[in-house]
Order: structure tokens, then C-alpha cells, then sequence
């Protein structure tokens, strides 16, 4: 086994000029697959749709940062380091075609062809692992993912949009899937240049994130308007009151209560007094 060569001053600043876009990037995504997942623990029913995007972000950022330059010199001469470093592509798009089923991008009829080929991509992660990397099996990634997003795009195409929100959504995913398809397609024929992936998949974040803003501030915008409208109907409910129960033995002690609890926004519940 032969010693790796020592590492100089210049190879480390040289990769981290390099790798500086890719550790921001990275660190982004998965701070977005991070914040997903919190949301996803906090609420009382589990969205797939959170869940999802929660993988696919943390996924796609630790892809983003096995890759770098950095990590590459400080594991050379390991064995392990450019079996992970292949397999962990074949990892990436498995939630990612789940999400898009969650999100409902997928149709009916592509979901059992959308397990297969996540069977497909499970098995060459784990080929990679096991034999190292082949051109081969990122030949066969390529024209899957290829054929994957071109149904996907032509899909949502015909599609017609339901709301803002799904036309917004849709302009992020198509500028993802355009990327992605550009990215597996420079690769298949061995064309050089820089991995402009990332920003398509910024982009689709982005527009999640717009839409999940929009439909916060929408839901507060409707609670207050509900707060709006029970203070309303608690003015109504005192205005058609008496101003002071009349002097009766049936009313004793349960009269003050029922004021009070009038007052303090309860509800009328005049059939408890006899």
C-alpha cells in the first residue's frame, strides 16, 4: 500500500477557494432539510411531504459536502472514501421521487414505475459500494434520470395549474429538473464543466419556501379574522343581556357566575340556571 503524498499550504487554500460556493450551498440545504424535520416533529400528524423534503435536503447538502476538494485531500489513499463518495448519487434521487409522489407531481400510473426505479438506484448504491465505481452504472443513472424527469416535466406541462401556489412550485421544479437534466446529460457524454445543479435545486427551495410563507401568513391572516368575528359575537350575546338579573331566590350565587363567565368570553349557557 503506497503512503499518500503530503498535503502542502497551497492544495488546502487552493480546495477551499474552490469548495467555498459547494460548503455554502451544502450547509444551506441542509439547514432547510434540518428546519423541514423540526416542523415535521412538531406537528401533531407526520406530513410525508416534510418528511421527504427533509431527506432530500440533508441528503443533497452531505452529498455536496462529501464531494468537496477539502474532504478529498484529507481522505487520500482511503479505499472507502470514492466508493461512498459514488453511491451516496445513486441515494439522492430515491427521496426525491418521493417527494414528488407526496407532492402529488407524480401520476397514478408512474408511481409503481417510480418504485422500480428506486429498487434500481438502491441496487447500484449498493454495487458501488461493494465493487467501487463503474461507468456502467452511471451510464444506467443517467438515462433512468433522464427519462424519469422528462415524463415528470411533460407531466406537470399538461397539467393545469389549481393555484398560485402550484404555478410557483411548478416554475421551481421545472428549473430543478431542467438542471438535473442538463447535469446527467453533460455527464453521459463526458462534456466538461462546472456542476450548476445545486442552483436549480436552491431554486425549487426557494419556492417552496414562498409558498409555505404565503400559506403561514394566509392562516394567521383567517385566525384573526375568526378572533374578529367571536369578538362580535361576544358583543351580541351581552348587548341582548339584561343589565342586572332581577331580584329573585332562584338566583343566588350562580347569577355572579354566569355574569363573569359572560364577560370573560364563555359561552351562554342559561339552561345550567334554574
Amino acid at each position: 500500500m503506497s503512503t499518500p503524498a503530503p498535503i502542502t499550504a497551497d492544495q488546502v487554500l487552493q480546495a477551499f477557494h474552490h469548495d467555498g460556493p459547494g460548503l455554502f450551498f451544502g450547509a444551506t440545504i441542509m439547514a432547510v432539510g434540518l428546519v423541514a424535520a423540526a416542523f415535521s416533529s412538531i406537528r401533531r400528524k407526520h406530513d410525508p411531504i416534510l418528511i421527504y423534503l427533509a431527506f432530500l435536503a440533508g441528503l443533497y447538502g452531505l452529498r455536496m459536502w462529501i464531494k468537496t476538494d477539502l474532504l478529498s485531500l484529507s481522505l487520500q489513499g482511503s479505499w472507502w472514501y470514492p466508493r461512498l463518495s459514488s453511491a451516496i448519487d445513486y441515494v439522492v434521487p430515491i427521496p426525491a421521487f418521493l417527494f414528488f409522489d407526496a407532492a402529488g407531481f407524480l401520476h397514478r400510473r408512474l408511481k409503481n414505475a417510480t418504485y422500480v426505479i428506486g429498487v434500481i438506484l438502491g441496487v447500484l448504491a449498493l454495487a458501488t459500494l461493494a465493487v467501487g465505481r463503474q461507468t456502467i452504472f452511471y451510464t444506467i443513472n443517467a438515462v433512468l434520470i433522464i427519462g424519469a424527469l422528462t415524463t415528470l416535466v411533460l407531466i406537470s406541462m399538461k397539467k393545469s395549474a389549481v393555484n398560485r401556489d402550484a404555478v410557483v412550485m411548478r416554475r421551481g421544479l421545472l428549473i430543478f429538473a431542467a438542471l438535473i437534466f442538463w447535469e446527467n446529460f453533460r455527464n453521459l457524454l463526458g462534456i466538461p464543466g462546472p456542476n450548476i445543479e445545486p442552483i436549480g435545486f436552491m431554486a425549487f427551495l426557494v419556492s417552496l419556501g414562498y409558498v409555505a410563507a404565503r400559506q403561514t401568513l394566509e392562516r394567521d391572516q383567517q385566525l384573526s379574522e375568526i378572533r374578529k368575528e367571536l369578538e362580535v359575537a361576544k358583543r351580541i350575546q351581552l348587548s341582548i343581556l339584561p343589565a342586572a338579573f332581577p331580584n329573585s331566590a332562584q338566583f343566588p350565587r350562580r347569577r355572579a357566575l354566569l355574569a363573569d363567565d359572560l364577560r370573560g368570553g364563555g359561552l351562554l349557557r342559561l339552561h345550567r340556571c334554574r
